[in-house]
């Protein structure tokens, strides 16, 4: 199981992230409330361990907003103080009061067992898959062109669904919207929490400055976090911890890394993933990132990342 940790103290932080490491990976560790957002978008983790040590009250409603916000399970840690129960009205999975006697450790390690129990995805034969593929494709600088280029070589009777993650001013999303919809034979809708997506359409994600993210049974959500909006680290790494069925990942042009952790998270799930050539991009840093991280099954143009994508297992008989 995938913990992430949130502690302020630097030596608490580090004893407890050993300790959790013994059974379990730490993706990453934070020492308040808003690294923990920044880091979340890009990483998103199993269970997030929230130790509050001599907890409070603020330190209580810290959970309960992090529950509100975060798409993923809160184990509640404290040392003494408020009653940590009080969280788990909001939503907190579960809250463990640790003591200084010698065996918290232990303690620690096996509710994180049990909790990996209650949080491992059931297996494929007992949940009946998506009957639909789900693709997803990230882009940045100089992308617009790019998914447009991609979105005019689809038929209009297009199985998949399609989810586009483009980094855009918020003013400017329902123009793009436009712009891809006069380049596709295909609908163009912006992406809505409480929707799921459905074949045979382009959902673009944006909409109100807001990230998009994915909840269990496929279902669309827009989280109030931090970082480049939208996130495609995020939402691709919504995609593989619960989407059931077919998927695609496609990191085309853009500056920075955004997206490379998605695609690895993708990839690590079995998903086939795809990346744009340095020649035929604007800007090759996203890709090269997804790359560099060995995230990135192919590396192809534009026409091969559209080839791919006409494949016959995508395109309606």
């Amino acid at each position: 199981m995938r913990v992430a940790i949130v502690q302020a103290d630097p030596s608490a932080r580090a004893n407890l992230a050993d300790v959790v490491a013994r059974r379990n990976e730490v993706p990453w560790t934070a020492c308040s409330e808003a690294e923990a957002n920044a880091l979340y978008v890009r990483d998103l983790p199993d269970l997030l361990v929230l130790d509050l040590g001599h907890t409070t009250a603020e330190g209580v409603r810290l959970a309960a907003r992090l529950s509100a916000r975060l798409e993923c399970d809160i184990l509640l840690l404290s040392s003494g103080g408020e009653d940590p129960f009080e969280a788990m009205t909001a939503g907190v999975l579960d809250a463990l009061r640790l003591t200084a006697s010698a065996d918290w450790e232990d303690c620690l390690l096996d509710r994180l067992a049990k909790i990996s129990l209650i949080l491992r995805p059931k297996r494929p034969s007992r949940r009946s898959p998506e009957p639909f593929p789900l693709i997803c494709i990230g882009a940045s600088s100089g992308g617009p062109e790019a998914i447009a280029r991609l979105l005019r070589r689809l038929p209009a009777n297009y199985s998949a669904s399609l989810v586009i993650l483009q980094h855009v001013a918020p003013p400017f999303v329902a123009g793009l919207a436009h712009y891809l919809s006069a380049n596709c034979a295909l609908p163009v809708l912006l992406a809505a929490a409480g929707e799921r997506p459905r074949p045979g359409e382009v959902l673009l994600a944006g909409g109100g400055g807001r990230h998009l993210g994915m909840g269990r049974a496929g279902v669309l959500s827009r989280p109030k976090l931090l970082g480049p909006r939208p996130s495609i680290d995020h939402f691709m790494s919504c995609v593989a911890r619960y989407w059931h069925g077919k998927a695609l990942g496609v990191l085309l042009t853009g500056l920075g890394d955004d997206g490379a952790r998605g695609m690895l998270a993708l990839h690590r799930r079995g998903y086939p993933t795809l990346a744009q050539d340095e020649a035929s991009s604007t800007v090759f840093g996203m890709p090269r990132s997804a790359i560099e991280l060995g995230a990135a099954d192919k590396v192809l143009d534009l026409d091969g990342i559209a080839e791919e994508l006409l494949r016959q297992e995508y395109v309606a008989g």
